[in-house]
């Protein structure tokens, strides 16, 4: 089992998901943090993380509400389910934005 993983916000799509093909490259599995109202699919992510060599999950990781992510940082579900399935967690990619079009 891997001594490390990486849980990385926003990563269905952008600079989320090149940094989770990068840490996969470098034998580190990923957990690829998503929310249902994304219009990207993370399962695209997952694939280019498994064409890279290496390994991943996705993980409902919802920034755009504060209460919901307060919670999930309090019981740490997508860090366990990381930790669980990969055996540590030990990076954290911070990489979720909220963007608000003004018209």
């Amino acid at each position: 089992m891997n001594a490390q993983s990486a849980l990385i916000t926003g990563a269905a799509s952008g600079i989320g998901r090149a940094v989770s093909v990068a840490l996969a490259e470098t034998g580190i599995p990923v957990a690829i943090g998503t929310f249902d109202g994304d219009p990207h699919d993370p399962r695209e992510t997952l694939e280019a993380v498994e064409r890279a060599g290496g390994r991943g999950v996705v993980v409902q990781a919802d920034v755009r509400d504060s209460d919901q992510l307060l919670k999930a940082c309090k019981q740490l579900k997508a860090c366990k389910q990381a930790a669980e399935q990969f055996g540590a967690l030990t990076h954290v990619v911070a990489n979720a934005g909220i963007l608000h079009r003004q018209t």
